[in-house]
């Protein structure tokens, strides 16, 4: 029998101020090219992108997630937003 807890998708946040600690489930990267670098290499585990600060204001950033990830789930969260309040629904 497989692991439940190991087929279960990840949540990728996306932030210059990360938390000092996450959820087992929840990778935190702080740059752009460190997101889209994570997604190439764990694709199939993650389900959901949460945008934070300033990378939540930035448009092409959700564009070009939206248009090259089409089933992947993109979320923004306000400046000063813990992340943690997106992760036990979408985590």
């Amino acid at each position: 029998m497989l692991n439940r807890y190991r087929c279960r998708k990840r949540t990728l946040v996306v932030t210059k101020n990360p938390p000092p600690s996450t959820r087992a489930d929840t990778s935190v990267v702080k740059t752009p090219l460190d997101m889209i670098r994570t997604l190439q290499e764990q694709r199939e585990q993650i389900s959901t992108v949460v945008l934070m600060g300033s990378f939540a204001a930035n448009r092409d950033i959700a564009t070009f997630l939206v248009e090259a990830y089409p089933a992947l789930r993109v979320l923004s969260g306000r400046s000063g937003e813990d992340p943690d309040t997106y992760l036990p629904q979408y985590s």
